[in-house]
């Protein structure tokens, strides 16, 4: 089914081809994507980088593109359960249409975490935990990125993620907190 000029249309499916209902979705364009673009969908919230919104019940997300094509669009998908996945195109570096659809096809994920204690065993608040994991990208992307994601320990020093892609079958983390070294 055609649809109408200046549409774009995501759908997120698991590994086993269903759809995935509320995904996060990340969408960074100048301009801006704003809450009325969000035609299928929720939006969630403005971000430093872009705009958060969700997949409907049906996984698919549409959005209404400025009238202009955008210098960048680009899309992250950090959904829990799911390794992260990354569909980029930009206009500036190279001529290049933002298609009408495309579908993003995640892949399984596990979660991992810990505990981070001082040198006498008591946890510690507030740390800064930096998985290293690669986005699954669209495909012909051969950017090499990493999720830029960071999780917090708690009270009780616990921190814990939820998106390591399934084939991976370790993760580095960077361990960081003003008052002691970072670690690796």
């Amino acid at each position: 089914v055609p649809r109408p000029e200046g549409q774009f249309e995501l759908v997120v499916r698991g590994p086993d081809g269903q759809p995935v209902p509320q995904a996060m979705v990340e969408v960074r364009t100048k301009p801006a994507l704003t809450v009325e673009q969000v035609l299928v969908g929720e939006y969630v919230r403005s971000a430093t980088y872009g705009s958060f919104v969700r997949t409907d019940a049906d996984g698919r997300l549409v959005l209404q593109l400025a009238e202009e094509q955008p210098q960048r669009f680009n899309l992250s998908i950090p959904t829990e359960g799911y390794g992260p996945y990354r569909a980029g195109v930009s206009t500036v570096k190279h001529p290049q249409t933002i298609p009408s659809r495309f579908v993003a096809e995640l892949e399984a994920g596990w979660s991992v975490g810990g505990v981070v204690v001082d040198a006498q065993g008591q946890p510690i608040a507030g740390v800064r935990v930096k998985p290293s994991i690669k986005f699954k990208k669209r495909p012909g992307d051969l950017d090499a990125l990493h999720v830029g994601t960071q999780v917090t320990t708690d009270a009780e020093g616990r921190w814990r993620f939820d998106s390591v892609p399934a084939s991976k079958s370790e993760v580095f983390v960077v361990i960081g907190h003003p008052d002691y070294k970072p670690r690796r």
